[in-house]
């Protein structure tokens, strides 16, 4: 029958071969029964431990754990008593953690792994004096515990398991990796800030970047293509709009991209504002003075204005069921003065020049302004 300080020690190693397929341990019964006696709960709380000992709870994998238990019950040890005397080894300088710190242990779980408690009731003044070093003593008790029975990362010929998810590093002995990691550093390529303590780019970073210097940009002369869709506005228009500054200024990044030896301008716009329009023409004759060469490739429709935005072109293309042509200028000045006047609303004034006032909406337009916006219009048509 083993002692108190041995029964948590002996029942989970029973346990644990239990659940992995064996047989009833010929003592389990035994041990069981010492525990189910009047009493006997205590004797197992009191396992492992003296009275004013600590408790030391260890979050560590399950198989480690489990190995950890069946290895200390072979060899009929506390595993407090291995936690002592690795706490007497590391605080005498003959055993060393892994440097969690700095960073150089990456606790990767592969895919599944299952974290649990280890408790055990090391002496207080070793724990005190452990704590107070800077190192938590949760780690020295887990370290050396993996180191005493070989297991975990202290396990011969041991390789740190692939993280569950895509973003997988290959695997490489733990030895290897620092020494590479050391090498790194020495060599100026120490990054504290970095995964693992130094500047690195992963395989499909370097690769990426690799294919890009083999495959450089096609340098053949290019065709810029630019779209001209919609309404005709003023203005800086966003992507999918035909703006008289937004297009114009597509047109002049072709004219000055020495990459761009020829431009196709692809109308489908139903017209609108002159101004605009007549922006987007000066383009086009800027491209061709600097020796580019426009073709404008007619959608549905190139009406009025997109009629205007297409006869300086070198080369026009039309379907045959394109609408184009269709020139219709004319300008609309709204007034009121009859409506005003059958509610009893007038209005005077004095100006100083001739047309001041002139698109006042209350009073009726003079026949000078109407002279002069018809004779704009008139122009309109002459420049179509």
């Amino acid at each position: 029958m083993p002692t108190s300080p041995d029964l948590r020690t002996q029942l989970q190693a029973a346990a644990i071969h239990l659940r992995t397929g064996g047989e009833p341990a010929p003592d389990l019964a035994e041990y069981v029964r010492k525990v189910l006696l009047p009493g006997g709960w205590k004797e197992l709380r009191a396992t492992d431990k003296e009275s004013s000992e600590p408790n030391l709870t260890i979050r560590i994998a399950r198989q480690y754990r489990d190995a950890i238990v069946a290895a200390a019950a072979d060899r009929v040890v506390t595993l407090t008593s291995v936690v002592n005397e690795g706490y007497k080894k590391f605080l005498a300088g003959e055993f060393k953690t892994r440097d969690r710190e700095k960073g150089r242990v990456q606790e990767r779980r592969p895919t599944g792994e299952q974290k649990v408690n280890l408790n055990v009731t090391p002496n207080a003044a070793l724990l005190a004096q452990v704590r107070d070093s800077g190192v938590l003593p949760m780690h020295v008790a887990s370290d050396y515990l993996m180191h005493y029975f070989k297991v975990g990362p202290y396990a011969p010929g041991y390789t740190e398991p692939l993280p569950s998810g895509s973003d997988r590093n290959p695997k490489i002995p733990r030895v290897l990796r620092d020494r590479i990691r050391d090498a790194a550093a020495e060599r100026g390529a120490a990054d504290s800030d970095a995964d693992g303590g130094f500047r690195q780019i992963g395989l499909s970073d370097y690769l990426t970047q690799v294919d890009a210097r083999r495959s450089p940009v096609d340098s053949r002369p290019q065709v810029a293509v630019v779209v001209a869709e919609g309404e005709i506005a003023g203005g800086d228009l966003p992507a999918g709009r035909i703006g008289g500054v937004s297009t114009s200024a597509l047109l002049r990044e072709a004219r000055d991209d020495d990459d761009v030896k020829a431009v196709v301008l692809r109308v489908d716009s139903p017209g609108g504002e002159v101004f605009a329009s007549e922006q987007i023409r000066r383009e086009v004759d800027a491209l061709k003075a600097a020796g580019k060469p426009v073709a404008v490739s007619m959608g549905d429709m190139a009406a009025s204005g997109g009629y205007w935005i297409s006869m300086n072109a070198d080369r026009i293309y039309a379907d045959e069921s394109t609408i184009t042509g269709s020139i219709g200028i004319f300008g609309m000045i709204p007034n009121f003065a009859r409506s005003l006047d059958k509610i009893g609303v007038h209005t005077d004034g004095v100006g100083t020049t001739r047309f001041a006032g002139a698109f006042d909406v209350t009073r009726p337009m003079d026949p000078a302004v109407g002279r002069v916006i018809q004779s704009v219009i008139d122009k309109g048509y002459a420049d179509f």
